[in-house]
């Protein structure tokens, strides 16, 4: 009767162990998912200087992808992961968990089982806690077997109704074991009443073997071996499946649920009834591009909708491919080339500016000695990485050609300046010093020492150049892209229609409304590839160039349309 009371009590304590423990783990995931990615997430810098590392990567080295070593977004996460977990099991298999969920958000997919099961963070996390539970029971159970064989005169504990031999056993090992305070009351929740009858049988079994000539690496292996017979029935059950409780941490997750999608399926029945409604047809097209436009501001479908992406890039490069098409033709034949044909010219070269030129030059907040916790992120070490440590990396490349090639040494000097130009204006000052060291120690080996004088000035010149950051293009940010997409398709729409009506006019006017607004903005978004976090610009400040360049074409070509409508107003 004591023996099943006492097994009942341990089975009621290992299920509410099982339950804190990881109840846990799901009652922080869920406080991740609610936190911003904003200053208040701890971890915003972190994911913050994946993309500033991209940008960087992309400016000084290109996009060039070697499978040998190729970081992408989960791998980069990973090392995020690294920098920050804290070793405890449950806030580490959360913050896995959440890594994940940020990973499938960025590429606007929910999280699934498999994704997580595949994610490198998660499955790492969750076998080092089963590897850790698997040795913390070893131990525990060498240490009593080693005690009841006599090797040992203390037990670890006295959970267990053992007696020592009379006669300790004479050997050089020497058994101890420490209590993990988060896993072994773990382990002790899974003791059952047949623990104690294994751990007896375990020890016999030994005692046995040692009665004859045994060496102590034999006996060290055989106690082990031993110890995870006894352990194994119960380490084994105390965590959840892998696969079950991936699905707990999805099941908590946010679905993307786009109830915007419905909407091309009321366009449908709206469009059906136009062909019917003669008389409302220019209004409740105008309404329906309208809503459109309020539904893409703020749903951003048109970039992170893989679906509406194509369909708007499609369409907008086709129609600007037509419309440019059509007004050549129109331009190359005298008797229809009219004055619409120079106002549409301004409109084209206004979208050439703004497609075509750099918008924010070098802006000066992105500059990378202004990035306050890049130079301690793993992400930088990445870089370092990618420049000079790697044996293909942008510099130490060259230096491992010129030992394999019989070629003069200016070629390699060149090459090496080359690359020195096209990566020292983004270097900050840390990775400057980082790079003439690593110059430096080049020269300690004779095999350079050729390549010393030119190479060392190549990289004096080059230090002296301003320090800068990437350019950004208008269509790289969230609000100018959107501001774009509106100009470039009201631009071929108006060309197309090549309409004597001032409405069309006003319409063209106001789709360059979010553009002039844009400039009043302080809280400008990024874009720095599909899967890398928007990367926040505080200080809007677009180059003057592509700014005045834009808007005297615009405002040229509003003027010139204005004077083409009064003249075809007195002729009538």
């Amino acid at each position: 009767m004591k023996k099943l009371s006492l097994y009942i009590f341990f089975l009621s304590f290992f299920v509410i162990a099982w339950g804190i423990s990881f109840d846990e783990s799901l009652e922080r995931f869920e406080e991740w998912i609610a936190l911003p990615l904003d200053q208040s997430n701890q971890i915003f810098e972190a994911i913050n200087d994946i993309s500033v590392y991209r940008k960087y990567r992309l400016a000084m080295i290109g996009p060039i992808r070697d499978d040998e070593r190729f970081y992408d977004v989960n791998k980069l996460l990973e090392l995020v992961f690294d920098s920050i977990k804290t070793g405890e099991i449950n806030e580490d298999l959360s913050l896995s968990a959440y890594l994940a969920y940020l990973s499938a958000h960025l590429f606007n997919r929910d999280l699934t089982v498999g994704g997580l099961n595949s994610f490198a963070p998660y499955y790492t996390t969750y076998n080092q806690a089963n590897n850790h539970l698997r040795d913390t029971a070893i131990q525990y159970f060498s240490h009593w077997i080693a005690h009841g064989v006599g090797i040992v005169a203390a037990p670890p504990d006295a959970r267990f109704s053992i007696d020592p031999p009379a006669k300790a056993l004479k050997t050089r090992l020497r058994y101890a074991f420490t209590p993990d305070e988060t896993l072994f009351p773990l382990i002790v929740s899974g003791f059952t009443s047949e623990t104690e009858e294994n751990l007896k049988q375990a020890i016999a079994r030994v005692k046995a073997e040692t009665a004859k000539t045994i060496s102590d690496q034999d006996l060290d292996r055989l106690i082990k071996r031993q110890a995870q017979t006894v352990g194994a029935p119960i380490y084994t059950t105390l965590l959840p499946d892998q696969t079950k409780l991936a699905k707990d941490f999805v099941d908590r997750a946010p679905k993307a649920v786009n109830l915007w999608a419905y909407r091309f399926l009321a366009y449908g029945l709206v469009l059906l009834a136009v062909i019917f409604l003669k008389k409302w047809r220019a209004l409740i097209l105008t309404l329906l591009i309208l809503f459109e436009a309020f539904v893409q501001y703020h749903t951003q479908g048109y970039l992170f909708s893989d679906s509406e992406a194509f369909v708007y890039g499609l369409l907008t490069f086709s129609l600007l491919g037509f419309s440019l098409l059509v007004w050549l033709s129109r331009v190359s034949n005298k008797k229809r080339r009219g004055a619409c044909e120079w106002t549409h010219l301004w409109m084209y070269l206004a979208i050439g500016a703004l497609w075509f030129f750099p918008y924010w030059v070098a802006p000066e907040a992105l500059r990378m000695d202004r990035q306050e916790t890049f130079y301690q992120s793993a992400v930088y070490e990445v870089l370092k990485e990618e420049l000079f440590e790697w044996k293909r990396g942008l510099y130490e490349e060259a230096f491992n050609e010129y030992l394999i090639s019989r070629e003069a040494t200016p070629r390699f000097t060149e090459i090496l300046r080359g690359r020195l130009n096209k990566a020292m204006p983004f270097s900050g000052i840390k990775l400057r010093e980082e790079t003439e060291s690593y110059l430096l120690s080049k020269w300690k080996s004779a095999r350079f020492l050729p390549l010393e004088t030119s190479v060392m000035q190549a990289y004096s010149e080059a230090s002296r150049s301003d320090f800068r950051s990437p350019n950004f293009y208008l269509f790289q940010s969230v609000e100018g892209s959107f501001a774009l997409l509106l100009i470039t398709l009201a631009t071929a729409t108006l060309v197309l229609l090549r309409s004597k009506r001032r409405v069309v006019l006003a319409i063209y006017a106001c789709s360059w409304i979010p553009f002039f607004a844009m400039l009043f903005r302080s809280d400008i978004h990024l874009l720095v590839e599909k899967g890398y976090p928007v990367l926040p610009l505080t200080e809007n400040h677009p180059g003057m160039f592509v700014l005045v360049l834009a808007i005297t074409c615009f405002l040229f070509s509003i003027y010139l349309s204005w004077k083409t409508y009064q003249k075809e107003g007195k002729k009538q």
